[in-house]
């Protein structure tokens, strides 16, 4: 305290004159109108620009309590789409099952780790078993596929990225339904190849390829990508097909893990079935 009331006195001198210069400023404000007006134009102008600057640093530190609010907005948005698809679909022979008509649901979860640049690529998400995530479940972004569940643990959970070597997902182009495998083939991030579509069929660039459905792990119509480029090869059955993927995995935020309430139902009696057939 007493190096303040030092500091006054020796500065007496000055801050005496500025607030004689600020009570000065007060006075011709308050006591004549032409200034009055001038000086509330100016000081609203950067008030605003200040309010503006500030309302902007709140809302860039706040966009992760959007983004996940978002992306909880559009995974209801997904299951109400697909039980409304399925109501549709099954307008001829009416099912009462609700189990069957609300068979996916989506969960949100956010990449908290993601590789694009080796040979066999993976995810970290914020979900594990304490959140119903199992293995075996299928991963989606807003824009397409990404994965498949491989391991959990109470609160992560690892994905298998469609940028894996051994990772296939069953596909369909979607004008004609005509099915293949989508694999990645390594290098860039952003192209895989469409394998085993036979070369009879129609396919041209821009054609959609989208999840065939054939098996538990994702449902019919999830969107892949496009087909960039048809290679067509003498000695070759099938076609050559380049597909410029959907999903940008170089920029994963938010995903949605898909469960598939009937996937064990499914599972166990095509094992079962599978086996019966080898005996």
């Amino acid at each position: 305290m007493q190096s303040l009331f030092l500091l006054i006195k020796r500065f007496r001198t000055p801050i005496l004159f500025l607030l004689l210069e600020i009570f000065c400023l007060i006075l011709i404000v308050t006591r004549n109108k032409y200034q009055n007006t001038i000086f509330y134009n100016i000081s609203s102008e950067y008030t605003g620009q200040l309010l503006g600057v500030s309302n902007s640093v709140w809302e860039y530190f706040n966009l992760r309590d959007v983004n996940e609010k978002l992306a909880q907005e559009n995974a209801q948005l997904r299951y109400l789409v697909a039980k409304k698809q399925f109501a549709k679909n099954a307008q001829v022979v009416p099912i009462r099952d609700s189990l069957i008509v609300a068979q996916y649901q989506y969960d949100v979860a956010k990449v908290v780790n993601n590789s694009t640049h080796k040979h066999n690529n993976y995810l970290t998400i914020n979900r594990g078993s304490l959140h119903g995530i199992k293995p075996g479940m299928g991963v989606i972004s807003p824009e397409g596929a990404v994965g498949k569940i491989k391991s959990c643990s109470k609160h992560y959970s690892i994905v298998v990225s469609l940028l894996h070597s051994k990772m296939r997902i069953s596909s369909e182009i979607k004008k004609n339904n005509s099915l293949g495998y989508i694999q990645w083939q390594g290098g860039d991030p952003s192209q895989a190849k469409m394998l085993d579509v036979p070369r009879h069929l129609n396919v041209v660039e821009k054609d959609t390829i989208v999840t065939s459905g054939y098996n538990s792990t994702f449902p019919a119509g999830i969107t892949i990508g496009v087909v960039k480029k048809v290679g067509r090869k003498a000695e070759e059955t099938f076609f050559d097909i380049d597909v410029q993927l959907a999903t940008e995995f170089n920029q994963l935020s938010y995903v949605y893990v898909i469960k598939n309430r009937l996937k064990l139902e499914q599972e166990s009696l095509e094992r079962e079935s599978f086996e019966d057939i080898d005996e």
